[in-house]
């Protein structure tokens, strides 16, 4: 059986003898995956320009990281910290940056009395001269945001979950003894 032409106007609404033609599904389907992959280009582009925050550090669920895209996004975390900073300084194509993601998101999701921050360090240059970053990732703990460079300790275990959880735990019992 031959499909109809498909009419158009309001004569057409609500008749069951006119139907689409074979190809307007599949039009439907081509027309939608070209606005999802339009998106998919665009948020691309905005987190590789700093605007949505870096791709590799992205938000998870339950995670408490603050991506830091310039130096005044930089100046608002360290005046908005209430206590301590755990910084990392990364960068996007660093294999070994990418494999310390999930260890930094999930002990900022364990460890609530910290601020966590992750800084592009390949966008960041003054700020990565400013902490001397020689490589990538290296993870600071701040203890005060007053004479940064003297209260800073920094992180040499790896990308073990359990090390990173446990050097934080340790600042954090000095920070309070010392208080």
């Amino acid at each position: 059986m031959a499909v109809p032409k498909q009419r158009r106007g309001p004569e057409t609404r609500g008749r069951a003898d006119v139907q689409p033609a074979h190809g307007a599904l599949s039009d439907s389907v081509v027309i939608l995956g070209i606005l999802g992959l339009t998106v998919a280009i665009c948020v691309a582009i905005l987190s590789s320009s700093g605007v949505l925050g870096s791709g590799v550090w992205t938000n998870s669920a339950g995670s408490r990281v603050l991506l830091v895209a310039d130096t005044e996004a930089w100046k608002e975390a360290l005046s908005n910290a209430p206590g301590p900073i755990v910084v990392v300084f990364y960068s996007e194509s660093c294999p070994s940056c990418k494999r310390m993601r999930a260890p930094f998101l999930a002990t900022s999701r364990a460890i609530s009395d910290v601020t966590f921050v992750a800084v592009d360090a390949t966008r960041m240059d003054e700020l990565s001269a400013e902490f001397k970053i020689e490589f990538v990732p290296t993870v600071f703990f701040l203890r005060g945001r007053q004479a940064i460079h003297a209260n800073q300790v920094v992180y040499e275990g790896g990308t073990s979950t359990s090390k990173l959880k446990d050097f934080v735990r340790q600042q954090l019992k000095a920070v309070k003894e010392t208080a």
